[in-house]
C-alpha cells in the first residue's frame, strides 16, 4: 500500500510501519516532485542572481553617473559664483558711470553763458561813450569782453589816459589770485610822434576787478579804445 502520511509542502509520502510502500509507485512519483521543486527552486535563484547582478551594474552605473556629475556640478557653482561676482562688478560699475553720468550732467549744467552785461563807466570819467559788454562761463572758465570806449576826437581833456581804469567787471566774476596782463587785449588809437596811429595795448584784470588799460608805445592820450577778448580764465583763482 502506498504511504499513509505525506509532508504538508511537497506531498511526499511519509510512511508507518504497517505501510508496504513500492518503488515504481510511491518513490518515483517523491523523487518526482524533489526533482521539479529543486529545479523550480534552482530557475529562481539564477533569475533572483541575474537580478541581483543587473541590480548591481545599475548602482554601478548610477556610482559613475555621480562621479561624473560631482565635478560638472561643482564646476557649474564655481561657474554660477563667478558669474555672481561678474554681476556684482557689472552693477558697480554701472552705478559709477551713473555717478559719473550725474556729475557730468551738473557740470554741463553750468555751461551756460551769463547773460551779456553792459559795463558802466567809472565815476567822473570824461569820455563820451562806453559801450563794452561783459559775459562768462564759469562751467569752461571762459571771460568774455568786446566793445569800444571813445574818448574824444576833439577835445585831448576827455580823451582816454594811459594806466587808467577803463570798467570794473561785475561781483559774479571770481575775482583773479592776482593781477592778470591780456596782451592784446585791447586796440588803442592815439597819436605817436604826431601821427594817429592803431596801437595794441593791454588790458590788466587786477584782483578788485578793476580792469586798466595800458600802452607802451605811448604816453598820450587815446582817441578810443577796442576791447575783444575770449580768455581762459581756469588758473586765475
Amino acid at each position: 500500500m502506498g504511504a499513509t502520511n505525506h509532508t504538508a509542502n511537497y506531498d511526499l509520502p511519509q510512511w508507518i510501519g504497517t505501510d508496504k510502500p513500492t518503488f515504481l509507485g510511491d518513490l518515483n512519483d517523491a523523487f518526482l516532485k524533489i526533482d521539479t521543486g529543486m529545479k523550480t527552486n534552482q530557475s529562481e535563484i539564477s533569475g533572483a542572481t541575474s537580478d541581483a547582478g543587473n541590480a548591481l551594474a545599475k548602482a554601478t552605473s548610477a556610482e559613475q553617473a555621480v562621479n561624473t556629475l560631482t565635478p560638472l556640478v561643482n564646476t557649474a557653482s564655481e561657474n554660477a559664483s563667478q558669474a555672481l561676482t561678474t554681476a556684482n562688478n557689472a552693477a558697480s560699475t554701472a552705478n559709477t558711470a551713473n555717478t559719473n553720468a550725474n556729475a557730468a550732467n551738473t557740470r554741463l549744467n553750468t555751461f551756460d553763458w551769463s547773460a551779456s552785461t553792459s559795463l558802466t563807466k567809472p565815476a567822473g570819467t570824461p569820455w563820451d561813450s562806453l559801450e563794452v559788454y561783459y559775459s562768462h562761463n564759469s562751467g569752461l572758465y571762459l571771460l568774455n569782453l568786446y566793445g569800444v570806449i571813445i574818448g574824444s576826437f576833439n577835445n585831448v581833456d576827455n580823451q582816454i589816459s594811459n594806466n587808467s581804469v577803463l570798467f570794473t567787471l561785475p561781483s559774479s566774476f571770481p575775482a583773479p589770485a592776482k593781477t592778470r596782463e591780456i596782451y592784446g587785449g585791447i586796440l588803442i588809437y592815439a597819436t605817436v610822434n604826431g601821427t594817429p596811429l592803431l596801437l595794441p595795448g593791454i588790458l590788466k584784470i587786477n584782483t578788485d576787478r578793476t580792469c586798466v588799460g595800458e600802452c607802451n608805445v605811448t604816453q598820450e592820450k587815446w582817441y578810443f579804445c577796442y576791447i575783444q577778448i575770449l580768455v581762459n580764465t581756469s588758473s586765475w583763482y
